[in-house]
């Protein structure tokens, strides 16, 4: 079973913000097909959406394998298109907004063991 959770801080306006479309959608989905699907018991995503001043913070956080599994697993060096694509489209809208964008892979660790991965994006907030 997955189960997740959406934090949205009462600080943003989340009927005038401007989020892209499929901005969050191909995280989320890369979360649960390489990180929960592998795990027996499935387990939990979290949606966090952060704002500082004129930044808005996104934390996509799974309690999954870890990357590290699949690296461990793989005889074939597989690079995700998806992620580089997400990464270019929150680099441009960015850009766009004349503001800052920043998009980090972390890897979460128990005991030294993969517990997961932290997608966390930083990007222009923008009201329409």
């Amino acid at each position: 079973m997955i189960k997740y959770s959406v934090f949205i801080n009462p600080s943003i306006d989340d009927e005038k913000g401007i989020l892209p479309a499929l901005l969050i959608q191909p995280i989320v989905e890369n979360a649960i097909l390489h990180g929960l699907w592998p795990r027996e018991n499935g387990g939990t995503i979290r949606i966090i959406f952060e704002r500082v001043e004129n930044q808005l913070t996104i934390e996509i956080v799974d309690d999954g394998v870890g990357r590290l599994f699949h690296q461990s697993r793989s005889k074939y060096k597989h690079k995700s298109s998806g992620m580089d694509l997400t990464r270019e489209r929150i680099e441009l809208f960015a850009k766009d907004h004349g503001g800052y964008s920043k998009f980090d892979v972390i890897d979460l660790y128990e005991d030294e063991m993969g517990s997961g991965t932290k997608i966390k994006i930083d990007r222009p907030y923008i009201l329409l």
